[in-house]
């Protein structure tokens, strides 16, 4: 999605960037991967993600992120590399700051790469609401929700915002062949849904998201398997499937 001068409008809806990942590198089981496989380079692909996103804001830039995308962008872009993009602070998005005149820097674009939680957006309008910098370019993980977007609209009201875009680097890439999602516990979803913590229930929407971005950074539609004796694998299935056809345009 873009967002016109106004804020984020809803005529900008957010679209899948249409991207080339580029093959893979020669390491580990590269030499097993084809034509078919080539794609699916982990590594690639979050690489690409971020290149596309600072590469979109000319000028000098602060980068702000959350735990989960600091990790991310960290596994595949040194402190080096992002400063040789003007990128001239980089910080988390939660870190307190004084909105008094002393605190803001206007000389600064600001670039904000975050998963769409609904603290985060919470946070992005407090950031909205007493600016520090001259404008804003919003860059989410995963899908943004309709209402989450609908609330970073109306805490814009001094039209900061610039770009609102969605790019699918939500798992930790480890190699061009390996990725996680980087979830503690995990196995503990295999218990009865029925005895499932807030805990398991949040490991398992991570879940869900963590691969559906994984196919979408792939630009992959798969054709979705489960083992039948695994409640588990079925309940996966069927949400994963769920969300497939609840956002098939970006399947297109």
């Amino acid at each position: 999605k873009h967002a016109s001068s106004h804020g984020c409008s809803r005529e900008a809806r957010l679209r899948h960037e249409k991207m080339s990942l580029g093959g893979p590198k020669e390491s580990g089981f590269s030499h097993l991967q084809n034509e078919r496989t080539a794609g699916l380079n982990p590594f690639k692909a979050v690489e690409s993600y971020f290149e596309k996103i600072i590469a979109s804001i000319s000028g000098m830039k602060a980068l702000l992120l959350d735990s989960e995308t600091t990790a991310i962008i960290s596994m595949v872009y040194t402190q080096t590399k992002i400063l040789e993009k003007e990128v001239f602070l980089t910080g988390n998005l939660h870190d307190k700051h004084d909105p008094d005149e002393q605190d803001r820097m206007t000389h600064l674009k600001g670039v904000i790469f975050c998963r769409p939680t609904r603290l985060n957006v919470q946070t992005i309008r407090k950031e909205l609401e007493s600016p520090r910098f001259c404008e804003y370019h919003l860059f989410f993980s995963n899908t943004l929700p309709e209402d989450q977007l609908q609330l970073l609209a109306d805490a814009d009201d001094r039209g900061l915002v610039v770009q609102v875009q969605e790019f699918f680097a939500d798992f930790y890439p480890i190699n061009n062949e390996l990725f996680s999602l980087n979830i503690e516990n995990s196995l503990l979803q295999s218990v009865p849904q029925t005895r499932w913590s807030q805990n398991e229930k949040g490991s398992f929407y991570r879940t869900v998201e963590g691969v559906l971005a994984s196919l979408l950074a792939f630009k992959k539609r798969p054709a979705i398997r489960f083992q039948r004796a695994s409640t588990l694998c079925q309940t996966l299935a069927q949400e994963l499937q769920r969300r497939m056809d609840m956002d098939s345009q970006l399947f297109d």
